[in-house]
Parts: C-alpha cells; structure tokens; sequence
C-alpha cells in the first residue's frame, strides 16, 4: 500500500510540476518545447486560452490512445487530462500578475528554473509508471505498430508539432532547442539518483538530499 500510495503521490506531483514549468516557460518568453509550440499556435488561431486547447487535444488524443492501447492509459493520463492546462495556465497568470514585462535576468532566472523542473517532474511522473500523457502515447502507439524505433518516432512526433506550432505562430524560441537538447538526459539523472531510490526506499545521494 505504501508503494502505491508513493506511485500515485509522484504521479500528481510531476504533472502538477510538469504543469508548472510550463507556465514559467511561457512567462521567460524565450519558447516552449515542441508540443506546447503547438498547443500555443492552436490557442492563437482558434483565441481561445492555453487551458482550453490543451484541453480539447489532450481529450482527442486519450480516445485514440484508449482506442489504440488501452494499458497507456492509467491514472497520470487522467490527472493530465484534468489539471495540466489549468496549472499551466494559472502559473502563468500569476506570474503576469506580479511583474508584465520581467527584466532579462529574471526571465533567465525563470528559464533555468524552469528547466530542472520540468526535468525533476519528468523523472517522478515516469518513475511512478501510472500510465503515460496523451502525448507521450502516439510514439509508443507508433512504435508497438512497428512504424519505427521509440527514439525516431518521438523525434517524428515532435518536428510534426513543432512544424505545426510554428506555422500556427506558436510560441517558439531558444528555450525550444535548450528543451529538445538537455531534459532527456536530466530525467534520466534525476530518476536514477532521486525518483527511483525515493519509490524503492533507497539511500538518496547526499547531494540532493
């Protein structure tokens, strides 16, 4: 019971970070990564509000994921559903709030912040394995189809959002290739030396403790 319970608090905890960063992403104004380029193109397009879009997409995409491959389906596809937008959103109204037009080093301060965030969020929502984003889905659909490796279906997936998201007028920067280029190899480290011994009990390494 106490691992479940464990399982289900990192579940909610990473998406609500995951949710975070991405609100802070949004304010340092230096881009998003590939799928919220997207998300922020369509919300411009259609002038409806980053929570809506995401919203709408992710619901379209938890039908197809349920149609396709049910077992991807679990309680962090649900959470996701159900607060990502709303968070993301809510950050970043409130970061509005405080200050509209942030001086450089805060945007910068916000845009490393950001980062490891999104990294440490990535590490605790995998980790859990409650089911995966809607998102995270359609490349491992691709991939079980035997349409390609895991790796080049995640890459295909993410040009064709960014693509998209950039011919919709998303919002696309720096942050966008710092994303693509640094988060894979930062989830990897926090879910070996902090998200995997927290679940299994294990000493955490004393420098991040």
């Amino acid at each position: 019971m106490e691992r479940k319970n464990k399982r289900i608090g990192m579940a909610f905890i990473g998406i609500i970070m995951t949710a975070v960063s991405v609100g802070i992403f949004r304010y340092a104004d230096f881009g998003v990564d590939p799928y919220c380029v997207l998300l922020t193109g369509l919300a411009r397009i259609f002038y409806t509000s980053f929570t809506i879009t995401a919203n709408v997409i992710c619901a379209l995409l938890l039908v197809f994921a349920w149609r396709m491959k049910k077992s991807l389906v679990g309680v962090s596809t649900l959470l996701n559903l159900l607060i990502y937008g709303v968070v993301a959103d809510g950050v970043f109204a409130a970061l509005k709030s405080v200050s509209e037009t942030p001086a450089l080093s805060v945007r910068i301060i916000c845009l490393t912040g950001a980062l490891f965030l999104l990294a440490f969020s990535g590490a605790m929502y995998y980790t859990a394995d409650l089911g995966v984003s809607t998102y995270d889905a359609i490349a491992l659909i691709m991939a079980d189809r035997k349409i390609g490796k895991f790796k080049y279906c995640r890459i295909a997936i993410d040009l064709t959002c960014l693509t998209a998201g950039i011919l919709a007028g998303g919002e696309i920067g720096i942050a966008t290739v710092i994303i693509a280029l640094t988060v894979g190899p930062l989830i990897q480290y926090f879910r070996t030396n902090l998200a995997e011994p927290f679940l299994e009990g294990r000493k955490i390494p004393a420098f991040l403790s």
